[in-house]
């Protein structure tokens, strides 16, 4: 073997095991999951959101709707660099997308329909566990779908915004969603600035540049990204409401009191 061949054999196996790491993975979940608190960890069942152990139960939805379900979450994300999957990817940075149950099992208010950790500086969580509440949702793909794009948006470090086609709007609207290169004013009913209110992130987003940024375009190559170190965390929750379920994000039963943001959650350490 020529002098340096296996030097160079290992760092090609070392580049590449690097990229790697730094494929973006969504695995959606629907048979349930037991969580503990702790720093957001998908692989150990560790949230941030929570103060004590908790159980969310399986969603007992139809094969066909479930299938739906995963179609649609694959078409909102589908111009990203992003791998979603029905299997558990194992010890490897994910963000798991827990579909069944109800905020009350997170002992949180019944007007939450999804909920997502969220960063203070807009960054990426790259083991999240977001929730869409299929207990209190109405049982059709596209509610369910929209409600978890946008949790899974928050955990990619997007805000609400204030345009009715994007997954991040809060907006109680019908019809299909989908990321749109276009900055809009971020908020749920007003304009306000990006983030949260103590360290805000910007005037305004446009989400389908922010995810081309962070995690890449379909078809991109893998490439290495810095891996932020935890800062605080906080929770971010698309609203819904009593008696229905209604989800501001999509038009499903008639508007209902808004509660716009979680960050009303206390301030937890992740």
């Amino acid at each position: 073997m020529p002098p340096g061949t296996a030097l160079r054999a290992l760092a090609i196996v070392a580049l590449w095991t690097v990229a790697a790491r730094a494929e973006t993975i969504v695995y959606l979940s629907r048979d349930g999951v037991d969580l503990r608190p702790g720093r957001n960890n998908s692989h150990a069942g560790t949230s941030s959101l929570i103060e004590e152990p908790a159980t969310i139960g399986p969603w007992e939805t139809t094969p066909e709707v479930w299938a739906e379900t995963v179609a649609c979450v694959r078409e909102v994300y589908a111009p990203f660099a992003v791998t979603i999957t029905e299997e558990e990817p194992g010890n490897v940075p994910y963000i798991q997308a827990v579909f069944g149950g109800s905020p009350l099992d997170l002992d949180m208010p019944r007007s939450y329909a999804g909920i997502s950790p969220f960063r203070g500086d807009c960054s990426v969580i790259e083991r999240s566990i977001v929730f869409a509440f299929t207990d209190i949702l109405p049982p059709d793909a596209q509610t369910v779908c929209h409600t978890i794009a946008q949790e899974i948006g928050h955990s990619f470090g997007l805000d609400h915004v204030l345009m009715d086609s994007d997954p991040m709007s809060t907006a109680h609207k019908p019809g299909k969603r989908a990321f749109v290169d276009q900055d809009a004013a971020c908020g749920e009913g007003k304009p306000r600035k990006c983030g949260l209110p103590s360290s805000p992130c910007s005037t305004t987003q446009n989400s389908y540049a922010l995810l081309a940024e962070r995690i890449g375009l379909a078809g991109d190559e893998l490439s290495l990204r810095a891996v932020d170190q935890q800062p605080d965390e906080v929770g971010c929750a698309a609203a819904g409401g009593s008696g229905g379920g209604a989800l501001l994000v999509l038009a499903v039963v008639a508007p209902i009191t808004r509660r716009p943001r979680a960050n009303r959650i206390p301030r937890k350490n992740p």
